[in-house]
């Protein structure tokens, strides 16, 4: 619980690295009075030691709502992280009601497709840089330089395509898979 939302607001702020208060009040809600009512944010860190082309990492979220403050982290580790940060920031001007935890499948369920799909995309994009062991430990954006290594990769993305057609994800999303051939200059397929 906090006392108040614009407070809470610009002490939690610096937490959502690489975002302004700007670009994250844009997404907030006001009272008719204009006064700060909701406003969501991610706690994010700079870079991400397994994907190295990501500028940030998410570690959590914080949904200020009234007098409400949310805070989720993706491990127990984190969340007792943010929750040390929160009051850190916050001190005398919240108070801890309760904690809960939840499984990664019970906190994808609740995600928007859209943020599930953005996540998934990203990963797909970032597979070109990644080693495989298919294509003898060199990366899609290092084997399509060869013809072999060419077929190789184009035979991948068919076989990911097609599981994905099966279902691999969850129903209403499908990674674009011609912005994964651009990346690595393979001819698109039809939609």
């Amino acid at each position: 619980m906090v006392e108040s939302p614009e407070r809470a607001f610009e002490a939690l702020a610096p937490l959502a690295l690489g975002q302004s208060k700007e670009e994250l009040l844009d997404g907030a809600e006001f009272g008719k009075d204009g006064k700060l009512h909701s406003v969501a944010l991610d706690w994010r860190k700079k870079g991400n030691a397994k994907i190295p082309s990501w500028d940030n990492t998410i570690l959590g979220n914080i949904k200020i709502s009234g007098h409400s403050l949310v805070a989720e982290g993706n491990s127990e580790n984190r969340a007792n992280r943010l929750r040390r940060e929160i009051e850190k920031r916050l001190g005398s001007l919240a108070r801890h009601e309760s904690t809960t935890a939840q499984t990664t499948d019970e906190m994808l369920a609740k995600a928007p497709n859209r943020i599930k799909a953005q996540a998934i995309q990203k990963q797909v994009e970032d597979w070109v840089h990644q080693k495989i062991p298919a294509l003898r430990g060199r990366t899609p954006l290092q084997a399509v330089r060869d013809p072999d290594g060419r077929e190789i990769v184009e035979s991948l993305l068919l076989d990911w395509e097609r599981r994905t057609e099966e279902g691999a994800y969850q129903p209403g999303i499908r990674p674009d898979f011609n912005a994964v051939r651009k990346l690595l200059s393979l001819t698109a397929t039809a939609s």
